[in-house]
């Protein structure tokens, strides 16, 4: 990799085998479907000044009755997830979609993208049913009105 990846705050696990990439439309961020380890790693990208490396969206752990969350990349790609495949972004900035290419799970997973951060989270429900007549989804678009 060209530019450095921070392990799991929770898990302390490195993102593993990168399968897909999707930038924000704004040029802002780069999301990375990590396969291996079910997550998405997100990178800041410099939009002014001096052009450089990306740098990951750094963040701390909090844990709330017992549950601990983070709010650093690499972020989970739902509950559920494990197998994510295909990302993309829609064109406000603000939601993130995963393709699951597990055909047990055969879900789309929605995350939300903190615009000012790049940090990501589940939004309700965390994933849809994808399955089709034909065959199991392996890319996706997103249509706006």
């Amino acid at each position: 990799s060209p530019f450095n990846e921070n392990a799991d705050l929770i898990t302390h696990l490195y993102p593993q085998n990168p399968i897909a990439v999707a930038t924000s439309n704004d040029s802002r961020y780069l999301f990375v479907a990590n396969q291996g380890s079910a997550n998405i790693s997100v990178f800041k990208i410099a939009t002014t000044g001096q052009p450089g490396e990306p740098t990951e969206v750094l963040g701390s752990v909090t844990t709330v009755n017992g549950i601990q969350s983070s709010t650093a990349s690499p972020f989970s790609c739902g509950t559920g997830c494990k197998t994510p495949a295909f990302i993309t972004v829609v064109k406000a900035n603000n939601a993130l979609y995963v393709i699951d290419s597990n055909p047990a799970a055969n879900r789309i997973f929605q995350l939300a993208i903190n615009q000012s951060s790049g940090q990501l989270r589940s939004l309700k429900p965390v994933s849809v049913g994808a399955e089709t007549a034909t065959s199991n989804p392996t890319w996706i678009t997103i249509q706006q009105d």
